[in-house]
């Protein structure tokens, strides 16, 4: 093991003092690696916008159970529809067909349900999470990047 450090050791002596040399050359893979970071930013930001989204949906059909729990059978509810659009109906049962993969639907209580939606939400604060530590690595690294550009463009 104690070679292997070694070795990656003289290969970052080697590129210090390649760097030392050829300060232009040092300049441009510094301004790439910012650039790819930026690209990796602007990429976890869309992902943070599409999460964001499933998460208004999953609250709002927590809400939908919610209020169906505590309605009484023949109970005039709306039905949403989709893009903000809803349909009246009447509340005649408070089992729920659910999508369970392949085009194919399954009675189920909702009880099943809310903790269909539970388990979902819960692994949406997991992304979420996780999106929020590499934005925060990126923009770190981004960052301390930023100086390094700077001192070498100064120097030219």
């Amino acid at each position: 093991m104690m070679t292997k450090e070694i070795i990656v050791d003289e290969e970052k002596e080697k590129r210090k003092i390649a760097a030392q040399q050829d300060p232009q050359a040092e300049l441009q893979q510094k301004v790439l690696t910012y650039r790819i970071l930026q690209s990796h930013l602007e990429q976890i930001r869309r992902e943070a916008e599409l999460i964001e989204r499933r998460y208004i949906e999953i609250e709002a059909t927590r809400q939908f159970l919610e209020d169906m729990k505590s309605s009484k059978a023949d109970t005039e509810i709306l039905l949403p529809v989709g893009n903000g659009m809803f349909a009246k109906g009447k509340l005649t049962d408070k089992k729920l067909l659910m999508d369970i993969g392949a085009g194919i639907l399954s009675n189920k209580s909702s009880t099943d349900a809310e903790s269909v939606v539970h388990e979902s939400k819960a692994e949406i604060e997991a992304t979420v999470k996780k999106l929020n530590d590499e934005m925060q690595s990126t923009v770190k690294k981004l960052n301390d990047l930023t100086p390094e550009i700077q001192r070498l463009q100064a120097g030219q």
